[in-house]
């Protein structure tokens, strides 16, 4: 899958090494591992995000539909987060970049490699780079 080869490349930017499997990707450095998931919509992500959130670090979800439904899965997700560990990033397939929606202990790590981390404000109004929370 295209998408899942070009999270991999991201990961591998920043010093990672893994494999992807259908829609998992499973990288590590040595020290950390990282099992991450894409899901092809949003509608995919909010059917599977209870389970989603417990067994995966990395959620992502291509760019580029309707915000509303980001900030659904987004307030879904937010209510959800402190029973998790998981990340939500949204994936430009085309160019292969990334951004980060929820700052969280992955945004320090990656923050370099992230196109545009204003997005995650722009999204979720509860942070900016300059002042994460």
């Amino acid at each position: 899958m295209e998408a899942c080869e070009k999270i991999l490349s991201f990961f591998e930017k920043a010093g990672y090494r893994g494999i992807a499997i259908g829609h998992e990707i499973f990288v590590e450095n040595g020290e950390k591992r990282i099992k991450a998931r894409f899901f092809p919509s949003l509608r995919s992500l909010a059917e599977n995000l209870e389970h989603a959130i417990s067994e995966y670090h990395i959620l992502i979800v291509p760019a580029g539909e309707d915000i509303h439904e980001y900030m659904d899965v987004y307030k879904r997700f937010f209510y959800n987060i402190y029973e998790s560990t998981a990340s939500l990033w949204v994936i430009d397939i085309a160019s292969g970049n990334v951004s980060p929606i929820i700052n969280d202990s992955f945004y320090y790590e990656f923050y370099p490699l992230f196109l545009n981390p204003s997005l995650s404000t722009w999204l979720s109004g509860f942070w900016d780079k300059e002042n994460p929370l």
